[in-house]
């Protein structure tokens, strides 16, 4: 009412200009010409009227709509607001890690390599083990069948799987090793609505989005892993239910007919373990080799009690006590497994003739790329920032599965820089031993690797980081292994600040960093826990035979 009587006395008054949008807030009209009274209404009070229009239309919406559809539209909300607050709080820590990582002295009091080469030592280790561990023997004299669960998702499981493989053949065990590839069996049955409708599976998604390597494709593989954690909630969940994947695990089973069942993968665990009951073997020992730094919600561990953790950091075993995890099951290690040929003592030679031999200068620093078994089609970018402090490097890249990006840096010219590109490869010691620093991502199988070695680190830490790999991130800060980067814009000053910290390139020795880190051993106690997890289950089932026959008698 109030703004109708002030349009009204508006009328007589010379115009006067909408400081908004500089026009007549009077509406001046020609001789003759009637304008409604809407028109001159002042164009501030308009939006406001339309405002509350608004607001009415949508309450009567709501208010005619059935109660579910409102029950989603305000989840989706609630929905909304969290990521939206998760984003904001995330964003503000990594801000923050980042800043205060760039201070670190990566080569406060570093000693010089001659420290690690006294660590390397593959054939006393291997010597030592096998001296060490006893075999294990059945009844009948036939080979302790030991069943390696594998994915094709991602490169660190492949590794650890290999260096378990490795390791194992080593000790001349009389065990047989066979790879069962769950996750692939799950992902291409007929029940799966995307391969059968797409023809593509989930692992071929996530390794895309490893390659990729940014913040939409990184939402992608949590998207996929939340579902994929609501299926086997579901399967937990609904034991009296029909689950798919439980029959193809029983399935698995039945033909392989294991002794123990041996796990490098996350997820299906828990599907591993209820096959295993559901064929009649529930007797059978599964044992979880986590490759990763923590458990998070998208990449869940521990799905069993009843499961042998080995566990490789002490926030695993913090997990596992929270988890209610008996102490006997669980079997902590000195770190992550890396693969025997880490400890090769013929690493250590003339490092400026093997750069020479990879036709680079030895008289340059070396910086090595090196983003896991998919690396991110980035990898150019991050070398052309890199190109942008003064000094002249020399460039390793390391494109793991990724042939196409190979092929795109064999076509490339970096000017004076001196580059070697590399596809797959199990040489990877041989590289990080002759670089100076590595440009990465916080994969937990790429830190370990780099913090044996003593190799300084810059490491990408952004929106785009994967949830399993923030822990490794904040830990190599903690180390003072790393410094974080966010933007690939900040590459040259971190570039320039490590140089410098370096110093000037030696004639025969290079100086390494983590020197205070516990020696990682891991791999070569690997093989006496499976051989203890193998002889408590002969125990458990003689005393099972037993009690039977005491029952009969």
């Amino acid at each position: 009412i109030n703004i109708m009587s002030q349009a009204e006395g508006d009328r007589g008054r010379s115009p006067t200009k909408d400081p908004l949008h500089g026009r007549s807030m009077t509406g001046a009209q020609s001789p003759g010409q009637t304008v409604p009274d809407f028109m001159l209404m002042p164009s501030l009070a308009i939006r406001e009227r339309m405002k509350r229009t608004f607001r009415l239309m949508v309450l009567a919406i709501v208010l005619s709509t059935p109660l579910w559809p409102r029950v989603l539209l305000y989840a989706v909300g609630v929905g909304l607001v969290l990521l939206a607050v998760y984003m904001l709080r995330w964003w503000n820590l990594v801000e923050f890690e980042v800043r205060e990582s760039q201070k670190n002295n990566l080569y406060e009091n570093a000693p010089a390599a001659g420290v690690y080469q006294k660590r390397l030592n593959t054939e006393q280790l291997m010597d030592s083990l096998v001296r060490r561990v006893s075999d294990v023997k059945l009844s009948g004299r036939r080979p302790v069948r030991v069943c390696l669960l594998k994915a094709n998702s991602g490169g660190g499981h492949l590794a650890a799987l290999n260096a378990l493989k490795e390791v194992l053949s080593a000790c001349n065990f009389d065990w047989e090793l066979i790879d069962v590839d769950l996750p692939a069996a799950l992902e291409t049955n007929e029940n799966n609505t995307l391969y059968t409708t797409f023809n593509v599976t989930g692992e071929e998604i996530y390794n895309w989005c490893l390659a990729t390597n940014n913040f939409w494709s990184s939402t992608v593989a949590r998207i996929l892993s939340t579902l994929s954690n609501i299926s086997i909630f579901m399967c937990h969940a609904c034991p009296m239910g029909k689950f798919v994947g439980v029959d193809i695990a029983k399935n698995f089973w039945l033909e392989t007919k294991p002794d123990l069942v041996v796990s490098v993968i996350t997820m299906v665990n828990g599907i591993a373990g209820r096959g295993l009951h559901a064929a009649g073997m529930g007797h059978v020992p599964v044992a979880v080799l986590v490759t990763d730094f923590e458990e998070s919600f998208v990449h869940p561990w521990m799905q069993d009690v009843t499961h042998y953790i080995i566990a490789g950091t002490k926030r695993i075993q913090e997990q596992c006590k929270a988890k209610n995890y008996p102490p006997n099951n669980v079997f902590p290690v000195s770190g992550m497994v890396m693969r025997p040929s880490f400890y090769n003592n013929k690493l250590v030679g003339d490092r400026q003739e093997e750069l020479r031999t990879l036709g680079l200068d030895p008289t340059r620093r070396t910086c090595l790329l090196f983003y896991g078994g998919y690396a991110s089609r980035k990898l150019p970018t991050l070398a052309r920032m890199c190109q942008q402090q003064p000094v002249p490097l020399n460039y390793i890249f390391i494109c793991g599965k990724n042939s196409e990006l190979k092929q795109e840096l064999d076509t490339l010219d970096f000017g004076d820089s001196a580059v070697h590109v590399v596809g797959y490869t199990r040489n990877v010691p041989h590289y990080m031993w002759i670089s100076d620093f590595c440009v990465c991502k916080p994969g937990p199988a790429v830190i370990t690797e780099a913090a044996w070695f003593g190799l300084p680190l810059l490491i990408e830490h952004n929106m785009a980081t994967l949830a399993q790999e923030k822990c490794v991130a904040t830990w190599s800060v903690e180390m003072k292994l790393a410094m974080l980067w966010r933007r690939e814009s900040q590459l040259p000053q971190l570039v320039t600040q490590l140089l410098t910290a370096m110093g000037p390139v030696p004639d025969h020795q290079f100086r390494r960093i983590g020197h205070h880190l516990e020696p990682n051993y891991a791999i070569f106690q690997i093989p006496d826990i499976l051989s203890e997890i193998v002889k408590r289950s002969q125990r458990e089932a003689a005393q099972r035979e037993r009690r039977e026959r005491e029952k009969i008698g």
